[in-house]
Protein backbone atom coordinates (compact mmCIF):
# COMPACT_ATOMS: atom_id res chain seq x y z
CA UNK A 1 0.00 0.00 0.00
CA UNK A 2 2.82 2.17 0.54
CA UNK A 3 4.41 1.44 -2.15
CA UNK A 4 1.56 2.68 -4.35
CA UNK A 5 1.10 5.76 -2.52
CA UNK A 6 4.51 6.91 -2.94
CA UNK A 7 5.20 5.63 -6.77
CA UNK A 8 2.01 7.47 -8.00
CA UNK A 9 2.59 10.44 -5.92
CA UNK A 10 3.37 14.07 -9.31
CA UNK A 11 6.56 14.48 -7.14
CA UNK A 12 8.87 12.04 -6.77
CA UNK A 13 12.02 12.56 -4.09
CA UNK A 14 15.08 10.83 -3.22
CA UNK A 15 14.15 9.70 0.45
CA UNK A 16 11.36 8.08 -0.26
CA UNK A 17 12.75 5.95 -3.39
CA UNK A 18 15.51 5.39 -0.93
CA UNK A 19 12.68 4.54 1.59
CA UNK A 20 11.30 2.30 -0.92
CA UNK A 21 13.89 0.04 -1.49
CA UNK A 22 14.69 -0.74 2.32
CA UNK A 23 11.06 -1.69 2.46
CA UNK A 24 11.82 -4.22 -0.65
CA UNK A 25 14.29 -5.47 1.12
CA UNK A 26 12.50 -6.70 3.99
CA UNK A 27 10.67 -9.59 1.83
CA UNK A 28 13.36 -11.74 0.59
CA UNK A 29 11.13 -14.26 -0.89
CA UNK A 30 9.30 -12.24 -3.39
CA UNK A 31 13.30 -10.30 -4.54
CA UNK A 32 14.57 -13.98 -5.05
CA UNK A 33 11.44 -14.26 -7.61
CA UNK A 34 12.54 -11.33 -9.15
CA UNK A 35 13.60 -11.51 -12.67
CA UNK A 36 16.74 -9.58 -13.66
CA UNK A 37 15.29 -6.54 -15.04
CA UNK A 38 14.95 -5.77 -10.94
CA UNK A 39 18.63 -6.32 -10.90
CA UNK A 40 19.08 -3.90 -13.77
CA UNK A 41 16.88 -1.47 -12.26
CA UNK A 42 18.41 -1.37 -9.00
CA UNK A 43 21.91 -1.35 -10.42
CA UNK A 44 20.83 1.46 -12.93
CA UNK A 45 19.05 3.99 -10.82
CA UNK A 46 22.51 5.56 -9.59
CA UNK A 47 23.66 6.73 -12.42
CA UNK A 48 20.76 9.26 -13.68
CA UNK A 49 21.30 10.30 -10.02
CA UNK A 50 24.49 11.41 -10.48
CA UNK A 51 24.06 12.51 -14.01
CA UNK A 52 21.26 14.86 -12.73
CA UNK A 53 23.37 16.54 -10.20
CA UNK A 54 26.24 17.09 -12.99
CA UNK A 55 23.77 18.31 -15.24
CA UNK A 56 22.25 20.90 -12.64
CA UNK A 57 25.61 22.26 -11.66
CA UNK A 58 26.33 22.67 -15.23
CA UNK A 59 22.95 24.21 -16.20
CA UNK A 60 22.84 26.30 -13.24
CA UNK A 61 26.46 27.35 -11.79
CA UNK A 62 27.99 27.47 -14.80
CA UNK A 63 25.40 28.20 -17.51
CA UNK A 64 26.96 25.71 -19.89
CA UNK A 65 24.46 22.85 -19.63
CA UNK A 66 20.69 22.20 -21.02
CA UNK A 67 17.68 21.94 -19.20
CA UNK A 68 16.60 18.83 -21.57
CA UNK A 69 19.45 16.75 -19.86
CA UNK A 70 17.79 17.10 -16.71
CA UNK A 71 14.37 16.24 -18.18
CA UNK A 72 15.92 12.88 -19.87
CA UNK A 73 17.95 12.10 -16.45
CA UNK A 74 14.10 12.53 -14.77
CA UNK A 75 12.66 10.23 -17.41
CA UNK A 76 15.38 7.63 -17.35
CA UNK A 77 15.20 7.62 -13.48
CA UNK A 78 11.26 7.49 -13.46
CA UNK A 79 11.58 3.94 -16.21
CA UNK A 80 14.01 2.52 -14.09
CA UNK A 81 12.27 2.96 -10.69
CA UNK A 82 8.87 1.99 -12.37
CA UNK A 83 10.20 -1.52 -14.09
CA UNK A 84 12.26 -1.84 -10.54
CA UNK A 85 8.37 -1.43 -8.97
CA UNK A 86 6.64 -3.35 -11.42
CA UNK A 87 8.87 -6.15 -11.56
CA UNK A 88 8.97 -6.86 -7.73
CA UNK A 89 4.76 -6.40 -7.56
CA UNK A 90 5.29 -9.33 -10.49
CA UNK A 91 7.09 -11.21 -8.17
CA UNK A 92 5.11 -10.97 -5.21
CA UNK A 93 2.03 -12.35 -7.23
CA UNK A 94 4.65 -15.45 -8.91
CA UNK A 95 5.61 -16.10 -4.63
CA UNK A 96 1.76 -15.73 -3.93
CA UNK A 97 0.61 -18.12 -6.46
CA UNK A 98 3.10 -20.36 -5.48
CA UNK A 99 1.77 -20.76 -1.95
CA UNK A 100 -1.46 -21.12 -3.09
CA UNK A 101 -0.42 -24.41 -5.16
CA UNK A 102 1.94 -25.76 -3.05
CA UNK A 103 -0.79 -25.20 -0.16
CA UNK A 104 -3.51 -26.70 -2.66
CA UNK A 105 -1.34 -29.59 -3.94
CA UNK A 106 -0.74 -30.54 0.09
CA UNK A 107 -4.17 -30.65 0.60
CA UNK A 108 -4.24 -32.97 -2.19
CA UNK A 109 -2.48 -35.38 -1.21
CA UNK A 110 -2.53 -35.23 2.34
CA UNK A 111 -6.23 -35.03 4.30
CA UNK A 112 -4.77 -32.91 7.18
CA UNK A 113 -6.42 -29.27 7.24
CA UNK A 114 -4.07 -26.34 6.55
CA UNK A 115 -5.12 -22.71 7.24
CA UNK A 116 -7.36 -20.89 5.34
CA UNK A 117 -5.95 -19.28 2.49
CA UNK A 118 -5.62 -15.68 3.89
CA UNK A 119 -3.44 -17.09 6.42
CA UNK A 120 -0.21 -16.33 6.81
CA UNK A 121 2.63 -17.88 4.84
CA UNK A 122 4.49 -18.76 7.96
CA UNK A 123 2.12 -20.77 9.39
CA UNK A 124 1.74 -22.58 6.17
CA UNK A 125 5.50 -23.43 5.60
CA UNK A 126 6.06 -24.60 9.04
CA UNK A 127 3.07 -26.65 8.64
CA UNK A 128 4.70 -28.32 5.51
CA UNK A 129 8.04 -28.59 7.22
CA UNK A 130 6.60 -30.81 10.05
CA UNK A 131 5.16 -32.78 7.23
CA UNK A 132 7.71 -34.11 5.55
Amino acid sequence: MLLSQTFFKPTLTLHEVSFLVVLLLLSPRSLARASAAFSVAVLAIPVPLALFLVFHYMWLTTGVGNPNYLYFQCLVFNAFFAMMVLDFISACAKRDKCCRYTCKTFRAQTSKNLPAENQCEEEVCSLLRRAS
